[in-house]
């Protein structure tokens, strides 16, 4: 019985794993035939705006956790950086 419990688990993980990989590469390569088009300059721009962005995404995330944390009572005393 544990066995047919485990496969039932398994089908729908793998079904998600496959759709959302074919998905990802579609929007990858609708992205790299969008990026043949852009000048130089424009790549040159978006690596110096990821990381600060990449930044700003985790802290507003993490802030979220703090509200989260914060609407159900539990006691927020500090806050910790892996930077």
């Amino acid at each position: 019985m544990k066995t047919k419990m485990k496969k039932t688990k398994i089908i729908p993980t793998l079904v998600s794993l496959v759709v959302g990989g074919l998905f990802g590469f579609l929007i990858a390569s609708t992205g790299v035939d969008a990026a043949k088009d852009l000048p130089v300059e424009v790549f040159v721009l978006w690596g110096i705006a990821f990381l600060p962005v990449i930044v700003l995404v985790i802290a507003a995330h993490e802030a979220g956790h703090a509200v989260a944390g914060i609407s159900q009572n539990f006691d927020f005393r500090m806050v910790v950086s892996s930077f």
